[in-house]
């Protein structure tokens, strides 16, 4: 099976490379892909809760026996949940964050925190491309932090971003995976994903 997702995926790739000659095809130098985390199943979010945060800007379902925090900074929104049940090492994180920011186009954003993760040395872009999460425009990213010797990090991970704007505005989600299983990342970051796409921006009387 794993064989199989791995032949998949580079059959994606090379078609990606193969297509992507035009600028509007590219970000920073960079291909823009079809989503490869597509194809899951629905069993983590069989037994789920809604989350809503406290301002009432967005939900989603997240599985009930996860533990999850709200981040309430007036900079940065969201809410991180994990499964504690099990091991670290196969632990997986979902991190849910709105920004306010002086962009007004989704593509402009995420070219910008493409080029400010490239220039990171922390940090290595793995690939890049263009998504729907529950219907929403989105670009995602998917890359790999690595850890060195003046970092607080605990270990090496890989992580997918899905950047969604909020109704044309200013303002941006970031649906963001991680996981420390990095043999395993592709089939973990794929069962992962049904919770992004429990993703909703709720409607504000009023306002974006």
């Amino acid at each position: 099976m794993r064989k199989l997702l791995a032949i998949n995926i580079l059959i994606s790739l090379l078609v990606a490379v193969s297509s992507c000659k035009n600028e509007e095809d590219q970000i920073n130098g960079m291909c823009i892909n079809n989503d490869i985390f597509t194809h899951t199943t629905n069993d983590i979010i069989a037994y789920s809760k809604v989350f809503i945060d406290k301002n009432n800007r967005f939900s989603i379902e997240l599985p009930k026996d996860w533990m999850y925090a709200e981040n309430i900074i007036d900079s940065v929104k969201g809410v991180v949940a994990s499964d504690t049940t099990i091991n670290f090492h196969q632990n997986g994180i979902v991190n849910v964050c709105e920004y306010k920011t002086h962009f007004t186009s989704l593509r402009e954003y995420f070219a910008a925190e493409i080029e400010n993760l490239d220039t990171d040395n922390h940090f290595n872009i793995i690939q890049i491309g263009k998504a729907r999460i529950n219907g929403l425009e989105s670009f995602w990213t998917l890359y790999e932090e690595v850890k060195d010797t003046t970092s607080n990090m605990i270990e090496n991970h890989k992580s997918l971003i899905y950047y969604v704007q909020r109704n044309k505005s200013d303002t941006f989600y970031l649906l963001e995976t991680t996981v420390y299983d990095i043999e395993n990342y592709q089939e973990k970051l794929r069962e992962l994903r049904p919770i992004l796409e429990t993703f909703k921006i709720r409607v504000e009387p009023n306002k974006n």
